[in-house]
């Protein structure tokens, strides 16, 4: 990738459980060179009792897949 530049964006949703923001770089991997924009996604009431009733649990249990398809959604 050397010389090269990426344009990437991360995804996060934080213990607040409030939403998902999400920001876009610039980088060659080693060092970025460009910020980009910036956005946030909030969970509506529904989908964050979802990730709530999750909490505390193991894969496999109950609720947990539901809150993760949620989360990757969002």
């Amino acid at each position: 990738m050397k010389g090269q530049s990426l344009r990437v964006v991360g995804t996060m949703s934080g213990t607040s459980m409030d939403g998902v923001d999400a920001a876009e770089i610039v980088t060659d991997g080693h060092g970025i060179s460009a910020f980009g924009r910036t956005a946030y996604r909030p969970y509506s009431k529904a989908e964050r009792r979802a990730i709530e009733k999750a909490q505390g649990r193991w894969p496999g249990e109950a609720g947990v897949v539901k809150a993760a398809r949620i989360v990757t959604e969002a």
